[in-house]
């Protein structure tokens, strides 16, 4: 069996049960398990029905927004929808014609959150009715900042007047799932499957296809991968030796970090930290190998790595050492990340302020600001800005620095996140 034969079955296996979903009557949401082995399947379903070889007339709809509090959620949400879709995609010749421009409806002081992305989901789908079936918000948000809150306010979701259109996925874990109150608390509206799709039968499948070296590595780098997600540490490690034995005799050190950041997740989700921080090194080594060979992903793999590395070493209370990987991390990272740059530059004040190194804290917290004031404001809100801003105004509240600085980074600060960021914050913290 070949492996697209392998990977078509697979695909099929999961339009089959999206159809099912999609027909159950009364079902809104889609809590959709699948094992972390699994998971890059979903991602390959989602892409193939957004592309013309899908088999529904369906649009998925991927928002990332981190939920922080349910009183201003539904705006985030409804501005990463219009980001999608404001600038239509230019006409391609002998292609189906594009999806057409669209924008939420203008917002007024009276607006609330939820009510508010009701409505741009409303006017979505009548924008779009010609072009689709279902609009599937698939959310799957960076970060949650009170678990329960977030399912309670998917369940109002649920329970709301939805365009008839709307259909709502989560991908979830089988066997620790974030979401099964939402069973409870949403009854009727929620449909739960496994998606059951025998990962490791279909490395089997692809690998008696593929003995190149390549091949031979992709094969031990997914059983790896699969065993790592089963925190099946010694069979991850079997298969990432298999795996760097290839890179070894073939000389491809750019593909050795992956190997080493995998493994480390895994230990690091074991908490067995100083085993991560020895990955981590391995592919921080590795990684600058890659940079001596002149391969174009050697610099982002070493960021990548300092990052992983100044975790661990966050998690081992080894300030210094940490605060330096994250320096270094921010410097490789401004040239073409601002993003990741404000965070390393965010977590290395953090360390050096666990160190009492205050003066290094306040260099590090101002070229986080900095940063920030060097990328586009819709950008910050996705950013660790306001922690990185807080942190700096407690900093600057110490003896050693003037009201002259304080006052002229207050300014700053309001500028970037508006006057009432610090209220904002703590209604986010405690929410």
């Amino acid at each position: 069996m070949n492996a697209d034969n392998a990977i078509t079955q697979r695909l099929e296996i999961l339009q089959d049960q999206y159809a099912e979903f999609v027909t159950t009557p009364g079902a809104i949401v889609f809590r959709w398990l699948f094992q972390p082995d699994e998971e890059p399947m979903l991602q390959a379903f989602v892409d193939t029905e957004n592309e013309d070889h899908g088999c529904t007339n369906d649009i998925f709809l991927r928002l990332r927004d981190g939920f922080a509090n349910a009183e201003v959620h539904g705006f985030r949400l409804a501005k990463s929808l219009e980001q999608i879709f404001e600038h239509a995609p230019e006409a391609v010749e002998n292609e189906p014609p594009p999806l057409p421009a669209w924008k939420c409806p203008a917002r007024t002081a009276e607006d609330k959150a939820n009510p508010y992305f009701l409505k741009a989901l409303k006017s979505f789908c009548e924008h779009f009715q010609e072009q689709l079936e279902h609009a599937v918000l698939v959310l799957t948000p960076v970060s949650i900042s009170v678990p329960r809150i977030y399912v309670e306010w998917l369940a109002q979701l649920a329970q709301t007047q939805l365009p008839p259109q709307v259909r709502i996925l989560l991908a979830d874990h089988p066997s620790h799932p974030a979401y099964a109150e939402l069973d409870q608390l949403a009854a009727g509206k929620v449909f739960v499957k496994s998606a059951n799709l025998d990962m490791e039968g279909a490395i089997a499948e692809i690998s008696e296809e593929d003995e190149s070296p390549r091949g031979l590595y992709r094969k031990h780098y997914a059983l790896m991968t699969i065993a790592v997600g089963k925190s099946d540490l010694p069979k991850g490690e079997v298969h990432g030796k298999e795996a760097l034995g290839v890179t070894a005799s073939e000389d491809l050190p750019q593909l050795e970090p992956a190997i080493h950041l995998t493994l480390a997740a895994g230990y690091l989700g074991l908490k067995r930290h100083q085993e991560a921080l020895d990955k981590y090194c391995l592919s921080e080594a590795s990684s600058r190998k890659a940079v001596e060979k002149k391969e174009p992903e050697g610099p982002k793999l070493v960021v990548q790595s300092l990052l992983g590395k100044g975790g661990a070493l966050v998690f081992l209370k080894r300030w210094e050492e940490a605060a330096k990987a994250y320096q270094e991390a921010a410097n490789l990272a401004q040239a073409d990340d601002l993003p990741t740059s404000l965070e390393a530059h965010r977590m290395a004040a953090f360390c050096w302020a666990q160190d009492s190194r205050w003066d290094d804290a306040h260099r590090e917290g101002v070229a986080a600001v900095s940063i920030a004031e060097g990328m586009p404001k819709e950008d910050l809100p996705r950013t660790g800005l306001r922690f990185a801003a807080r942190d700096l105004h407690k900093l600057l509240r110490k003896w050693r620095y003037s009201s002259e600085e304080r006052d002229a980074m207050d300014k700053r600060l309001e500028a970037l996140l508006g006057p009432d960021w610090q209220e904002d914050l703590k209604k986010e913290l405690s929410a």
